[in-house]
């Protein structure tokens, strides 16, 4: 519960939140409750993810980039 109270603090409704694909699924389950979209950025064949396609997808309207690591 506590990022689900995370997300309604600091993620409006209409704004965004950047996730690394694939990614803990609660990321989009609760995004999805408080109406944000769903900024995605897909790991390589070699399971990578670019530090570059990461900046590139942030914008105005990003409020979380949500990195979930075991």
């Amino acid at each position: 519960m506590a990022l689900r109270y995370l997300f309604e603090a600091f993620l409006p409704s209409e704004d965004e939140i950047l996730i690394l694909n694939p990614s803990f699924a609660m990321f989009e389950v609760y995004a999805n409750i408080i109406g944000a979209k769903i900024q995605a950025v897909d790991y390589d064949e070699k399971f990578q993810i670019s530090r570059d396609s990461v900046i590139k997808r942030i914008t105005r309207k990003t409020k979380i980039v949500a990195i979930a690591n075991p």
